[in-house]
């Protein structure tokens, strides 16, 4: 009689053990695990690592949701959703083993499947689930290939959504959420935002003895970048760079030009120039921007904490344009470096234009940094040249500027050259005494 009454009470509990399917508050995730939802002998056993998380249906659910919302707040999107994401739970997968992501289009459109180990890390299940959001909102633009989604944008965009939500961003299960299932986890799938929740001094502290990354090593990193202390400070500057792009003049504005942009373009690259023209012309300027910020980044935002000579070095880089010239026909190009005005002087004015915008959002960007005595240098290079993108935009065009007697194109570009000769005469100066050795001490400590 025991035996039998042992058998009806294991059949009860087996009985439990069926396939769930649960559909997070939007619809978008749908979560699929071979277990219940309420609780199973499968689930008594404690994690084998406090690092990771265990996932069951209804706290996935609802963690997927969490991650979204901090990745439309991060872009400035709302959520108009296409394609649905399917999350299954894969319980033989060892614990902790890389999450697979596959995209799949149909006649209707897309649909992404996500795998998942039965136990993972929390940094691991939220860039998984950014890189299949990020995915979705790329692919409905239609274009002629499938999205590539840039590591340092998923890994970036992973730490801002973790750092603004804070440690809620990943549900973990409960008994009560498990009992209770969806009635219970879905009541809070949109936290608030942690008002100055991100501490990039942490950031800070973990870059201050390491060498940053540079934007190359950003946009192709090695494996092992990618894995164990190299693989944390890869994501901390990944941050960083989403955070000092979102700070640019319309950021969130160009990256979401970005993401959509990405399915019409040939590479990522070529995608990041189109949206970010008004700042980068070219992926060197973007070097060149990305090592000026992760300086001043590094000094604590210290004001005028660069040396003059540093800072005439970057304001000359600013300064020169690079292009390709041709000695003769069919002789090979070579590369060479033109002054601001000489570039001007050599294009028309939709040609230049772009690039003079590029050089006077640098300019601004560099007086924080710059020695004192520079800065005021670099205002009258910015002065200059915004002065002469707002009057030549004017010129001939406006009733008003054509009575109070604008100059012509031409005259306009000949005074700005003018006052720009003579700025580079001041800064040609400048650089003599930054480069001039201290004369030594005499006796009574004053200079010889």
């Amino acid at each position: 009689m025991c035996r039998w009454i042992g058998l009806v009470v294991l059949a009860a509990v087996l009985g439990q053990v069926r396939a769930a399917t649960v559909y997070s508050r939007s619809g978008q995730f749908v979560i699929h695990s071979p277990y219940a939802t309420m609780p199973t002998l499968n689930q008594l056993p404690t994690p084998v690592s406090s690092n990771r998380v265990t996932l069951a249906p209804d706290p996935l659910a609802v963690s997927c949701e969490r991650i979204k919302t901090g990745v439309l707040r991060e872009l400035d999107l709302p959520d108009h959703w296409r394609g649905k994401v399917h999350v299954r739970i894969k319980p033989r997968l060892r614990a902790g083993a890389t999450p697979g992501f596959v995209s799949t289009r149909y006649a209707d459109g897309w649909q992404y499947t996500l795998e998942l180990p039965e136990e993972l890390e929390p940094d691991a299940l939220v860039r998984s689930v950014v890189l299949a959001v990020l995915s979705e909102i790329a692919n409905r633009q239609v274009g002629v290939r499938p999205a590539e989604i840039p590591i340092w944008l998923a890994e970036g965009l992973s730490a801002s959504a973790a750092h603004a939500i804070g440690p809620d961003l990943v549900v973990a299960p409960t008994p009560l959420r498990a009992r209770l299932g969806a009635s219970v986890g879905q009541l809070d799938t949109t936290p608030q935002t942690r008002v100055g929740a991100e501490n990039l001094g942490e950031v800070r502290a973990w870059l201050f003895d390491r060498v940053p990354l540079t934007f190359a090593q950003l946009s192709q990193p090695a494996p092992d970048f990618l894995s164990g202390e190299s693989g944390t400070t890869y994501r901390h500057c990944a941050h960083l760079l989403v955070r000092h792009l979102q700070a640019l003049p319309q950021g969130r504005r160009g990256l979401q030009t970005f993401v959509f942009s990405l399915t019409r373009s040939l590479n990522w690259q070529t995608a990041f120039l189109e949206a970010f023209s008004g700042q980068f012309s070219r992926l060197l300027d973007v070097e060149k921007w990305w090592t000026v910020s992760m300086q001043g980044f590094l000094q604590g935002d210290q004001p005028n904490a660069w040396s003059r000579a540093v800072s005439l070095d970057k304001l000359g880089d600013i300064l020169g344009v690079r292009v390709e010239v041709q000695d003769r026909p069919r002789a090979p190009r070579r590369a060479t470096v033109l002054s601001l005005q000489e570039f001007m002087g050599k294009t028309e004015f939709a040609v230049h234009r772009a690039v003079v915008r590029v050089r006077v959002s640098r300019l601004q960007a560099i007086q924080r940094s710059a020695a004192r005595e520079i800065v005021p240098l670099i205002e009258s290079y910015r002065a200059v040249l915004d002065e002469y993108l707002s009057h030549r935009a004017q010129a001939g065009r406006s009733p008003l500027a054509k009575r109070v007697g604008s100059l012509p194109p031409a005259l306009l570009l000949r005074e700005a050259t003018r006052q720009l000769d003579e700025l580079d005469r001041r800064r040609a100066q400048a650089r003599l005494l930054a480069d001039r050795p201290l004369a030594p001490l005499s006796d009574s400590g004053q200079r010889r």
